[in-house]
């Protein structure tokens, strides 16, 4: 079984992906949203919402269903949930942006 953390589930695109995920048994799905509409949205489709840095450690996979804006930003804090804390100093690795971390975090 394959675990996916889907991010942006109650969204356009993340509430499609996870209407086709559900009750599909090759895979765990852990939903992440961050609004209470969101969660509330979730709460109605009877999806349990998962902690976002719980899914990232334990998903195999991970779907950004998110608006583009937040892209960059959520990649890196999942590779830094993923990797710890990161000298930015002597980090030559293109994957993190130094103004995307400086933005408001999802």
């Amino acid at each position: 079984m394959t675990t996916i953390a889907l991010f942006g589930a109650a969204g356009k695109i993340g509430a499609r992906i996870a209407s086709s995920l559900r009750d599909d048994p090759e895979y765990h799905v852990l939903y992440v949203e961050a609004g209470e509409a969101g969660l509330a949205r979730l709460g109605e489709r009877g999806l349990e919402p998962s902690d976002k840095d719980k899914a990232v450690r334990e998903a195999d996979v991970v779907i950004l269903a998110v608006p583009d804006v937040l892209i960059g930003v959520l990649a890196a804090e999942i590779e830094l949930a993923l990797l710890g804390p990161i000298d930015l100093d002597r980090c030559d690795r293109p994957t993190i942006d130094r103004r995307m971390l400086g933005r408001e975090r999802w």
